[in-house]
């Protein structure tokens, strides 16, 4: 089955971004993954009820707004020669992302930090709406009365779903340290630059 053109482009970005954040080897050995997982337990507390969801639609819109406006800003940072040295790929860095320039890890740290915003916005957006008292309300079958009654797991498993939107809006924040520290790496090459060090 092939798909239309129109998804190939959006395909290969993700794919280049996916390349250049280290894929799931590094997504799985990250310490803001195992940070967040931990930190989202310790506060699942507020998952007794859907009053999580109102946490992240509150805080993702503004956080992922400033971010953008960060991004921007990171992408115009810089003299051109500057921006050609962070380009060259024949730079590595001492974190083993190789096959790729510096300008590039630094924009994968940034897009995995509003990909993620925006991924655990539309979590807590699919929470609030509540798909089965919808189809329930459309088709007068009352789904959102007798599926608990029907399937005893439906408990457990909404559970388990509102622990992984949680622990997904944990992991974004914790992105926002990487991104953090992201800048501070870049910086710390212009500082080397103006200083003539580098």
């Amino acid at each position: 089955m092939r798909f239309p053109k129109s998804y190939q482009g959006p395909a290969d970005l993700i794919g280049r971004y996916w390349k250049a954040c280290g894929g799931w080897h590094d997504l799985i050995r990250s310490a803001y993954l195992h940070v967040s997982f931990i930190f989202a337990g310790l506060t699942s507390s507020v998952l007794a009820d859907l009053k999580w969801a109102d946490i992240v639609l509150q805080v993702i819109p503004n956080l992922v707004g400033f971010s953008l406006a960060g991004y921007s800003v990171l992408l115009g940072f810089g003299d051109e020669k500057f921006k050609k040295i962070l380009a060259d790929t024949t730079i590595r860095k001492k974190d083993e992302e190789f096959g790729h320039s510096a300008f590039i890890g630094f924009n994968a740290a940034f897009i995995s930090f509003i990909a993620f915003q925006i991924i655990a916005m539309a979590m807590a957006i699919m929470a609030k709406s509540s798909p089965f008292v919808f189809i329930g309300r459309m088709t007068g079958l009352h789904v959102g009365n007798w599926i608990p009654a029907i399937l005893p797991w439906y408990g457990p498993i909404t559970k388990i779903c509102w622990f992984m939107c949680w622990w997904v809006f944990i992991y974004a924040l914790s992105l926002a340290l990487a991104a953090t520290l992201s800048i501070f790496r870049l910086a710390g090459l212009y500082d080397k630059l103006l200083s003539g060090k580098g």
